[in-house]
């Protein structure tokens, strides 16, 4: 197994890539012919400094060489080989200066993370923005570096020590900063390793292999999924820039929101999930199209030995493919499945993973999502790179991803010390930078304001458009759960 987190390592460490990282790399190179980064991972922080720091941008800098420093794999490279291909990570010196001129930016004509997002090229390394206008702090990650949970992971340790680095200085070595509270990862132990995954003849490999083939077949079965339309001139296959929308609601409408949700006893996702689902339905399909079709990703961290649960830099989700039936309208006019069936169908989903035990067909040896994630997940990845039947229609998922209670991984602001200040994280957002005719929402909450975003690519959608569909997301959730504005 690879090394733990701990001491300061030094060396090489080269080690197969896992599941989840074949995964994100092959969607990677979806916009590389158009100079286009796919199913990157891009987070905005809007901060307000201490007032007596007139220029952020040493400290900044500063912490971002210690974030690189306790995280080798930030620049790791990938190592083609016969056996397959791997990841492989320098643990010893590397050249501080080199590293912010080829990843720290400081950018005063963009006004705002958003401009910044749409301009980002095809890149595989981690990259750092100061952007003075709006005071956000923005970064971009390959998601083969981390996920959705490990970026606030990464946030928080930045936060954590750009205090040190404020209140020990920037003289000091990068190892003293916050040396007690952010420990130093390699890159490893993997996905696979950490779920113990198992590619041989033996019988457990094959019941892994079995349960994953069962596990795709309603998916399969199902395709292809219903979507969204694109826009007139964006059939012609070619993308434009990444882009998001977010719309966060007020702190009493989430609080009734939650409320309503636990009294029909369903999670705010599966509510989320549902009215994406209704609101997509409602566009004209393909007639193959009859269902919706999409993969659920679970944070494995909480179910992993140690030290899988702290990891930030690491890609640690689990895929789940789902297939939901009975969505479109009837010689009646009116879907098979209202709101109410439909959410209580997503909820117990929701609800039963990762815990759910899932039965070989010979009935032995019953294993979790997480068990089986390293054989699923490559199964997917095959159908996912494989080219469709011909007579198969262009499929435009739509999807969604949970982030959660933002709060859980990144605090609302960080004391810098007695009597100097705090630094005050008063907005966050994410996206997954998208350079296909495809569309993932996250749903999430900070500061006790419920928000849902899009990421999308403005060659397929307009911006209006997607607005129009997260607003009516919103107002499917609280006409169904009663809620009056």
């Amino acid at each position: 197994m690879a090394d733990p987190i701990g001491a300061k390592p030094g060396g090489i460490i080269t080690r197969p890539l896992d599941a989840n990282e074949k995964f994100v790399k092959w969607a990677a190179t979806l916009g590389a012919p158009y100079d286009k980064t796919h199913f990157g991972l891009f987070q905005a922080h809007h901060l307000r400094l201490p007032s007596y720091i007139k220029d952020p941008v040493p400290y900044l800098q500063r912490t971002w060489l210690a974030l690189r420093d306790r995280h080798p794999k930030f620049g790791a490279v990938f190592t083609p080989s016969s056996a397959g291909d791997a990841v492989t990570t320098d643990l010893g010196p590397y050249d501080h200066d080199n590293w912010l001129e080829n990843t720290f930016f400081v950018n005063i004509s963009i006004p705002e993370a958003h401009a910044l997002l749409s301009s980002l090229k095809y890149t595989e390394i981690p990259l750092c923005y100061w952007l003075p206008v709006s005071q956000e702090l923005a970064m971009y990650i390959p998601h083969w570096i981390t996920d959705g949970t490990g970026f606030l992971i990464l946030a928080h340790r930045f936060m954590t020590i750009l205090v040190s680095v404020i209140n020990e200085g920037l003289s000091k070595t990068l190892d003293s900063y916050a040396s007690e509270q952010v420990s130093y990862e390699t890159n490893g132990p993997s996905g696979d390793e950490l779920t113990g995954y198992v590619d041989d003849d033996s019988t457990e490999a094959a019941r892994l292999k079995e349960i994953s083939q069962d596990l795709l077949a309603p998916f399969l079965q199902a395709l292809p999924t219903i979507g969204l339309p694109l826009k007139p001139d964006g059939k012609s296959g070619l993308p434009g820039n990444a882009s998001h929308i977010a719309i966060s609601l007020e702190s009493e409408t989430t609080a009734a929101i939650v409320t309503e949700c636990q009294k029909r006893g369903i999670s705010v996702n599966s509510a989320l999930h549902t009215s994406l689902i209704r609101i997509t339905s409602r566009f004209a399909q393909h007639p193959a199209a009859q269902a919706y079709t999409s993969v659920l990703y679970i944070n494995m961290r909480p179910h992993l030995p140690n030290p899988g649960p702290t990891l930030g830099a690491s890609s640690l989700v689990a895929v789940l493919p789902i297939a939901v039936r009975g969505i479109l309208p009837g010689t009646n006019g009116k879907p098979a499945k209202d709101w109410a069936n439909l959410s209580a169908e997503l909820n117990s989903i929701y609800r039963s993973v990762p815990e759910k035990k899932y039965q070989p067909r010979d009935g032995n040896s019953p294993q979790s999502v997480i068990d089986i994630n390293g054989r699923l997940t490559r199964d997917v990845l095959t159908v996912f790179s494989s080219s469709p039947p011909p007579e198969m229609p262009d499929v435009r998922p739509f999807d969604y991803s949970s982030i959660g209670l933002v709060e859980k991984y990144l605090q609302r602001d960080y004391g810098v010390g007695d009597d100097k200040g705090r630094i005050e994280v008063l907005n966050v957002w994410k996206a997954s930078i998208i350079a296909t005719p495809s569309a993932l929402c996250h749903g999430y909450t900070f500061r006790d304001r419920l928000a849902i975003s899009v990421a999308y690519n403005d060659g397929y959608f307009s911006r209006d458009f997607m607005r129009k569909i997260l607003q009516d997301i919103f107002i499917d959730i609280m006409h169904n759960l009663d809620i009056t504005l």
